[in-house]
């Protein structure tokens, strides 16, 4: 079986640290504002880059993920203007993305983090029930982001081939991950 990262556990605050373990959910959050992988992750990066020249501001002990949503919220109206105007037309609702971008709570973050943890412990149970070689190549394109031209060759299949099978294999994680969801 291929090892995959595993949470680290740090107990004294770490500007770095904390700012690192809310990386997948800012992530998603920005995601969903956008729906484009592009965008959000150079709003995510640009949000990244302001909360680490920002943080002597920051007070230990508030909620630094509260902190760095609003960010990532601010950053993402500004792409949103830069659209605009490149574009010439809005890319979507303003108040919609303003009332999404508010309602945001803890709660909600709260949950978004359990669920996110929930879901890569139950991938990372599915990937161990992959076949090895299938691990291999989810592990090669995913994890180490690969290009499918290069793993053609490796994997002796064709791009087209390549690209078919990694779809079933994401598809019977998905399966997995959905049954070992709903069992937990």
């Amino acid at each position: 079986m291929i090892p995959f990262p595993t949470v680290i556990e740090t107990s004294p605050f770490s500007f770095q640290n904390e700012l690192a373990s809310i990386q997948p959910d800012l992530r998603y959050f920005v995601l969903s504002l956008t729906a484009s992988r592009h965008a959000a992750d150079e709003i995510v990066q640009d949000t990244n880059t302001i909360a680490l020249s920002k943080s002597d501001v920051f007070q230990p002990g508030t909620s630094m993920k509260a902190w760095v949503f609003q960010i990532a919220a601010n950053q993402t109206k500004r792409w949103r203007r830069e659209e605009t105007r490149r574009n010439g037309r809005e890319v979507s609702g303003e108040n919609f993305f303003a009332s999404l971008a508010a309602s945001v709570s803890e709660e909600e973050t709260a949950f978004s983090e359990k669920r996110f943890v929930d879901e890569q412990a139950a991938l990372q149970a599915c990937i161990g029930k992959l076949r090895p070689k299938h691990q291999e190549l989810i592990c090669a394109r995913y994890l180490q982001d690969r290009e499918l031209s290069n793993l053609s060759s490796e994997f002796g299949l064709t791009n087209n081939a390549l690209a078919q099978k990694l779809f079933r294999i994401r598809k019977r994680l998905a399966s997995c991950i959905e049954e070992t969801l709903k069992k937990a």
